[in-house]
């Protein structure tokens, strides 16, 4: 029935809008549009001039569930919102200590992708996907001006995927469900030098983990065997590791930024900005010592005694964090020069419920002070970066170069990084280090460089980007087999290399391809495969409706990765860890999908893994089976007055 209706829903959208538009006289013009509503980011605001940026109509860019994943160059547990890590890209975000629980950053809104409009008229979006029995994801947004000066809006987010292990088939046994809302603002005063945005962003996430299917007979003997492990994933008795668990993920944040110009040339520019973020993250175990139908029970799986409460896990960790930056921004012909003071103060509060119930709670405190200087120059075309921020009070700093032209682009960072809150200490029900375990770790050093150079034959008909990116760690942290911090003895390196390509290969079929290789001198402690590929391909035309105003476009994705030894997951901890008993198969990937645009409405349907009807199927993540086939109807509207 929810096929039905939505099918239905979507057609009647459909021909709805097909009918308006032919009754419409061609002669009625638009006011209001994609060329009257701008964007920027705040980033933009450190150039010598805003640079505005307008809606996207291309169907190329259509958002779906694959936005989510962009390209599938993360390892997950299978679902969209599930717990997932980078593939490719091992260098840590920010400087100094963080938290060090990351596994839903993804899908949070963050302060770098933060859309402050410009719109002449109020602006609004909606968007709708389903695949069937599967996922469903609600995107909205909607912004206005206040005056010609000021702006306001909201976006809000909601996706949610089913369980694929030990699911009751009567019910919808939700796995990941996932809610975000941003609401943000800008003021520009009518002569331009004092300038201010701010938004607040929420995330609430919630897993419910089944910890992977349960491997029938020897787990030792299955986990070797991949075969052995396929065919018991992917039948219809597989059953669970973990029954009655979810992890929740919680943060609220504000971010505030502003400048004032000391002149309406803007040569000297004062700045402030102030960010305030609180995480809370908890996991719940409602039946830790219970003995299920396979005779096992969730203490067999985290393969530990319980050290605080045999019956139930309840661990929670709150993380709050306060920064002030402050400083002056000097422009000069081609030149700029910025330089600041960064204060970061950090709390962290732990909960657990502990023996007879007994509440146990501990405390940590950092404080951190930071320079920073940073220098952009043009070089004609081309602009040059050069700066770093360093401690004050501490060792650990971050320094970067980068080079940007039409064709070229080369960055190199480098960073010495302390050990996160959660690799020092950590205290759960089934894990627990930093006060009866000393780790002893502290820092570890990262380079990274990489670049990349276009290429453009004919009048774009192709465009090919080689690129190469170097990634070298000295005392990596990581997770080990038996789930605990661990610390690389000496260096590490990742190396990659390869191209995109984007053809025109006649008038109306468009071709794009990446194609990368990469290495990596620790396989199992910072794991990638050998070689991954994506291809997109999809014929278009406008002549399936007269005058030309339906764009249709009928094409595939396809994706493949070689063999590779990815990391496992631990549930407690939210961390992904090393293990060297398993190796995920290769396998093709393939999406098929037609979709359309009629002015400011697209829509799509969507055959998601078709591959997934020929074969048994795939692992992105040991035990966790990966998606299955499935039928996607989504729809896109977007409103300019």
């Amino acid at each position: 029935m929810r096929l039905i209706r939505n099918i239905l829903l979507l057609s009647l959208g459909f021909w709805t809008v097909l009918a308006q538009a032919q009754i419409l006289d061609d002669s009625t013009k638009q006011i209001y549009g994609p060329h009257t509503t701008r964007y920027f980011y705040e980033a933009d605001l450190g150039e010598d001039s805003i640079s505005y940026q307008h809606i996207n109509h291309e169907l190329s860019d259509y958002y779906d569930f694959g936005n989510l994943n962009e390209g599938r160059l993360y390892q997950d547990l299978g679902t969209i919102g599930s717990a997932s890590r980078r593939l490719f890209d091992f260098m840590p975000l920010g400087t100094g200590v963080q938290l060090g629980l990351n596994s839903f950053n993804r899908y949070a809104f963050s302060p770098e992708d933060t859309r402050y409009f410009n719109t002449r008229s109020p602006y609004a979006e909606v968007n709708y996907c389903n695949t069937v029995g599967q996922n469903e994801f609600i995107h909205g947004l909607f912004s206005q001006n206040i005056n010609p000066n000021a702006n306001i809006g909201f976006e809000i987010r909601r996706f949610t995927s089913l369980d694929q292990v030990g699911a009751n088939p009567n019910r919808n046994d939700f796995f990941t469900d996932h809610f975000g809302i941003r609401v943000f603002g800008s003021y520009f005063s009518p002569n331009g030098r004092y300038k201010v945005l701010g938004h607040f962003r929420y995330l609430r996430e919630t897993q419910f983990d089944n910890g992977g299917a349960i491997l029938s007979g020897s787990n030792e003997e299955g986990i070797k065997d991949s075969n052995n492990v396929n065919g018991v994933i992917f039948n219809d008795l597989r059953d669970p590791n973990l029954d009655d668990v979810r992890t929740r993920e919680r943060r609220n944040a504000w971010h505030v930024y502003q400048q004032y110009a000391l002149s309406n040339k803007g040569g000297v520019v004062l700045f402030h900005s102030f960010d305030r973020l609180r995480q809370k993250n908890t996991y719940e175990d409602y039946d830790v010592d219970g003995t299920k139908a396979t005779g096992l029970s969730n203490l067999q799986f985290y393969d530990s005694i319980a050290f605080l409460n045999i019956d139930t896990t309840f661990d929670s960790l709150t993380y709050t964090q306060y920064i002030n930056r402050v400083g002056i921004q000097t422009n000069y012909g081609g030149g700029q020069v910025t330089t600041y003071y960064k204060d970061r103060l950090l709390y962290l509060n732990g909960y657990n419920v502990g023996r007879n119930g007994k509440q146990e709670f501990y405390h940590r405190k950092r404080h951190e002070a930071y320079v920073g200087l940073n220098y952009r120059q043009r070089l004609g075309k081309s602009v040059a970066k050069v700066g770093g921020e360093f401690s004050i009070n501490k060792r650990y700093h971050s320094l970067f170069g980068e080079l940007s032209s039409k064709r070229l682009k080369a960055q190199v960072q480098g960073k010495i990084l302390p050990a996160s809150f959660v690799n020092i200490h950590y205290r759960g029900n089934h894990f627990t280090w930093g006060e009866q375990v000393v780790t002893g770790l502290e820092f570890n050093d990262q380079i990274f460089v990489n670049g990349s150079f276009k290429y453009r034959f004919g009048r774009d008909s192709l465009n090919i980007e080689p690129f190469a990116q170097w990634d070298l760690v000295h005392d990596y942290i990581y997770y080990n087999q038996e789930a605990l911090p661990d610390q690389i003895d000496g260096w590490a390196q990742v190396f990659g290399a390869g191209f995109t390509a984007r053809v025109w290969l006649r008038k109306n079929i468009f071709a794009s391809q990446l194609l990368r290789f990469t290495t990596s001198s620790e396989d199992e402690i910072l794991p990638v495969p050998l070689v991954y590929s994506r291809t997109r391909m999809f014929w278009e035309t406008d002549q399936l409706l007269k005058g030309g105003k339906l764009l249709t476009q009928l094409g595939f994705d396809l994706f493949w990765h070689s063999n590779y030894k990815a990391m496992a997951y631990m549930p407690e901890t939210q961390q992904f860890y090393q293990q060297s008993d398993f190796e995920v198969d290769q396998l093709a990937r393939l999406d098929l999908f037609i979709r359309f645009r009629l002015k400011t409405v697209m829509l799509y349907v969507k055959g998601y893994d078709v591959t997934r009807l020929f074969v048994n199927g795939y692992q992105s993540t040991p035990t966790y089976p990966g998606t299955k086939p499935a039928f996607g109807l989504g729809a896109m509207w977007r409103f300019y007055n």
